[in-house]
Parts: structure tokens; C-alpha cells; sequence
């Protein structure tokens, strides 16, 4: 009985070193760079990222969706001298303006999240519903990345109201 014990024992610390190996042989090779922009380090991190701030916009909770927003003036290269508490506030008041206003446009809801690297630049697509005076549409949405935060969010070249109120962009 007490052999049949020992030879279990032995066993264990195998066992779990088997599986401890192959885990992190998993862990590199999906961590690998693919050369057709597939999953990374860089665009898993941006995809929770995008998961995190699109919920937060829905859940009405700004101000941590903010955190994820890289906010300028008209252009991204130029930053903007306003301070991140105002900067804060100005788009925060923004998209609560829009929720309350019936004429509006706002992010309802979203699915079919994707995020990818092409040429080096992040992409991120998505199925974004939104309320577009009460009644709910669906948009394929691109979001764009600025210094790793998400600057502007585009369904076309003419950006709606939606995407105006939800961008980066202090200055609209």
C-alpha cells in the first residue's frame, strides 16, 4: 500500500509539470507576432481595451471610458493644450447631452468585435448599434488608434453625429 502511495506521489510533480510546459508553449506561440496582423500582445491588450470602453459607454459609466480616450484638437498629431479633468469633462458632457437629447445619436449597444494589426497599425471593427432618434440601427465601425488609445471611432469618410460625439476630437 505504501508503494502504490510513493509511485503516486511521483507521479503529481510530472503531471503538473507536463501541463505547466505546455501552457506556456501555448502562451508563446499565441504571442508570436503572425505576419497577417493576427492575434498578439498588442492588439489583445487593444482588444480589451475596446470591450472595456464600449461597455462602459453603454453602462453610462464616462468617465472610466474616458480613460481610454486619447482626446485632441482637430488633429490627433497635434494633442491639445486642455487639461485630462477638462478634457474629461467636456466629453463626458458630450455623450450625456446625446443620450438625452431623443434627436440624437448614441452607442446603444455593439457585437462582432475584431482587433488586428495591418501594416503595424491597430484596427479595430465592430457591429455598432446605435440610436439614431429612438430607433436602433447597426453601422460596420472602424476605430482609430492614437498613442495607443482609441482616438476616433468611423463608419464612413462623413462622420454621423454618433461618431463625432463619441471621437477623441474636443474641438467638434
Amino acid at each position: 500500500m505504501n508503494d502504490k502511495k510513493k509511485r503516486n506521489k511521483k507521479g503529481v510533480p510530472i503531471a503538473v509539470i507536463a501541463i505547466a510546459t505546455t501552457i506556456i508553449i501555448v502562451t508563446v506561440a499565441f504571442f508570436i507576432p503572425k505576419n497577417d496582423g493576427s492575434f498578439n500582445y498588442k492588439s489583445l491588450n487593444a482588444y480589451f481595451q475596446v470591450r472595456t470602453f464600449l461597455r462602459s459607454v453603454i453602462n453610462e459609466k464616462y468617465e472610466k471610458a474616458f480613460n481610454y480616450v486619447y482626446y485632441y484638437d482637430e488633429f490627433p498629431e497635434n494633442g491639445t493644450d486642455i487639461s485630462f479633468n477638462d478634457a474629461k469633462k467636456i466629453w463626458c458632457d458630450r455623450i450625456l447631452a446625446a443620450k438625452k437629447d431623443n434627436l440624437s445619436e448614441y452607442l446603444a449597444g455593439y457585437g462582432s468585435l475584431d482587433v488586428y494589426l495591418e501594416n503595424g497599425e491597430l484596427i479595430a471593427m465592430f457591429e455598432a448599434k446605435v440610436s439614431v432618434r429612438g430607433v436602433e440601427r447597426q453601422y460596420r465601425t472602424q476605430i482609430k488608434f492614437y498613442e495607443g488609445k482609441i482616438a476616433g471611432i468611423s463608419c464612413e469618410q462623413v462622420l454621423t453625429d454618433f461618431e463625432k460625439t463619441i471621437s477623441g476630437n474636443l474641438s467638434i
